[in-house]
Parts: C-alpha cells; sequence; structure tokens
C-alpha cells in the first residue's frame, strides 16, 4: 500500500489556474448533481433571470469545463447558487447541464435542498424543513427530512410551479416508426409523452441507443409540428425532451415506469426524472386518468423511484404536484486547469 501522502504539490498547479472551483457531488435517484460551492464567477444581474441570462451569455466556458468530458460526462447535472430577489424565496439556482441550462429540474431540486438544509444555508427544523428555492421558472417549495437530535437529513419532497397539459393526442411522423401520437405537458420545461407500446421498444428492456434514437427523434419532430409557449414564464419556448412511459396511466395502477431522453443531444435520466414526472401526473390528472391525491410510484428502468404523494388543482387549467425522493452525498472535487492542457482548458 502506499504511505499516505499530502497534496502540497498540488498548490503551484492550483496556484497558475485561472480559475479553482469547488462542488459537492451528490446522487438522486441515480443523476449525478454537482452542486457548485465556491469559485463560479459572480453572476450579474439584479434579478435571477438576469444573474442566468449572464450566465449562458458570458459564463459558458465555465460550464463546459465542468459538465463535458475530462470533469464530466453526456448525462451531467450541476447547480449553481445565487441571492434571490423572490421575498418568498430561500435561495436562488439555476441549474446546468453537458447540453446548456434548465430552468428547472426535479432531482436537481431534490438533491439540492437537501444540500441547502446540511450547508447551513436555511435553518434547520425538526422534523423537516422548508427551503424555497427560486428558479427561472417560478418558486419550487421543498421540505426535506430533519432529525435535530442525530443532525441528519433525509428525503425531499417538493411542490411544482402549476403543470398543464399543454397539447393532447399530436400525431407526429418518426423516421423509422411513423405516425406517432404524442401528448405535451409542462412541469417546469415542457415534454412529449408517449407510451412505448407505439413505438415497438420497452423502456426497462429495450437497448439505451434504441431509446435515446426514439426520444431525440421525437423531441424533434414534436418542436417542428407545433410552437410551445407559456403563458406567463417568458422565453420558455421549446420542448426540451420526452418522457417514454410504459403505459401504465390509469388509477388502477399504483406504480408506473417512464424513461427520459433529455435535449437533442439524447441525455438519459437514470432517475424517473422529477420535472417530467410532474408533467407527467398533470396530464393523468386533466385526462382524467387519475384521481387528485391518489398516491402513485414513478420507476426508471435503474431501480430508483419518485413517489407522487399529493396533487392539488390549481385553477382549472393546471395543477401543482407533489414529489418525493432521495439524494445523497457521494464526493467533493477541487477543479482547476493547467495552461498546457488543450482537452481540458476552459475555451
Amino acid at each position: 500500500m502506499v504511505e499516505p501522502y499530502t497534496d502540497q504539490w498540488l498548490q503551484p498547479v492550483i496556484a497558475r489556474s485561472p480559475y479553482e472551483i469547488k462542488t459537492t457531488e451528490m446522487n438522486v435517484g441515480g443523476d449525478p448533481l454537482r452542486v457548485v460551492t465556491s469559485g463560479y464567477p459572480e453572476t450579474q444581474g439584479d434579478t435571477l433571470r438576469e444573474k442566468y441570462r449572464f450566465a449562458q451569455e458570458r459564463l459558458d466556458q465555465i460550464r463546459r469545463a465542468l459538465f463535458l468530458e475530462p470533469r464530466g460526462h453526456q448525462d451531467m447535472w450541476g447547480a449553481i447558487t445565487v441571492e434571490p430577489d423572490d421575498k418568498d424565496a430561500d435561495i436562488a439556482a439555476f441549474y446546468l447541464n453537458a447540453n446548456g441550462y434548465s430552468p428547472t429540474c426535479g432531482h436537481a431540486s431534490i438533491g439540492l435542498a437537501r444540500f441547502a438544509v446540511d450547508a447551513g444555508l436555511v435553518k434547520a427544523t425538526s422534523p423537516e424543513t422548508s427551503v424555497n428555492i427560486q428558479l427561472p421558472c417560478g418558486l419550487v417549495r421543498t421540505h426535506v427530512e430533519y432529525d435535530s437530535e442525530t443532525k441528519a437529513s433525509g428525503r425531499t419532497h417538493f411542490t411544482s410551479i402549476p403543470s398543464f397539459l399543454y397539447e393532447q393526442d399530436l400525431e407526429v411522423n418518426i423516421p423509422r416508426i411513423g405516425k406517432v401520437v404524442v401528448d405535451v405537458s409542462f412541469g417546469g420545461i415542457f415534454f412529449a409523452i408517449t407510451s412505448s407500446s407505439q413505438l415497438g421498444i420497452d423502456v426497462c428492456d429495450s437497448s439505451i441507443q434504441d431509446i435515446k434514437y426514439v426520444g431525440v427523434s421525437i423531441t424533434k419532430a414534436t418542436n417542428d409540428a407545433i410552437r410551445v409557449e407559456h403563458p406567463t414564464c417568458q422565453g420558455t419556448n421549446l420542448i426540451s425532451g420526452t418522457i417514454i412511459t410504459d403505459g401504465k396511466d390509469s388509477q388502477d395502477a399504483d406504480s408506473t415506469t417512464n424513461i427520459c431522453v433529455y435535449s437533442s443531444q439524447g441525455l438519459i435520466a437514470r432517475a424517473p426524472c422529477g420535472s417530467g414526472v410532474v408533467a407527467r401526473a398533470a396530464l393523468q390528472v386533466q385526462k382524467g386518468l387519475t384521481d387528485l391525491n391518489q398516491p402513485m410510484t414513478f420507476k426508471s428502468r435503474y431501480g430508483s423511484s419518485f413517489v407522487v404523494e399529493k396533487t392539488n388543482v390549481e385553477g382549472i387549467e393546471a395543477v401543482r404536484i407533489e414529489v418525493s425522493g432521495q439524494g445523497h452525498y457521494i464526493g467533493r472535487n477541487t477543479f482547476f486547469s493547467e495552461e498546457n492542457d488543450e482537452m481540458g482548458k476552459v475555451s
């Protein structure tokens, strides 16, 4: 066994780096979450949406350095926390991934809420701590299990922003497959949702390559077929991904499995996809497939699950969905760059 050693020899390397970024690494139902804890450049702007736009336009080289190879991978997600401008928010954040930026992410909200409690960003209370997270899409109210005696946090449940079925029974044409009927639903971002029975695949047993091809193709075809536009969230005008389900949407089913294929690059969710679960539950309620307040477990092909614990009506055109899941800590990182590293440089 190699004798223990210090990393003092690395300090001169880090000192010459254009940045030193520290992160806490989490796993939420199998999906990664990289929470940036220090070193991210200041995001300029008076509001969260201005800071979000500044990061997209001026700091994207940092996202690419942290979330693409060699430091990240195609399915990597992360969170940047900033000061909120919503008086009801405890923290504000925006989410990043290998493909770009996202105004919301369910698994990221589950993980970030637990991190906020443990890192002291909010005052911990037992048996549950409330963490209101301002996101570019709106305010997400989360609650984290907390035991004041053991100082241990646990599961998180969050209440979604108002979510709704946007377009029902839309027919699109998919190369190599033919005509497919999809629903378009909003759960913080827009998704196309369809059953695997139309596609000749199985959400659990088919190859990831086949699922990725179908998901990316449906997302593109649906964006080509209609232009979505959120009624109040300016700039939310794109279908971000496709949810492929096992077709178990009726109230007779107490559990169902789906897989999310996100973005034109085909990011594959290991978890059931928090925002996708919200969009799908909103669809189920508004199509009359399930009753309000009927719990249902949403599973991924990898064995993780989120639970829809409660739904309630927001007016007559939208619902709020309550979802629970568990985030776990898996590591810490310090990222930097050497000047002559062509593969790992910030550009």
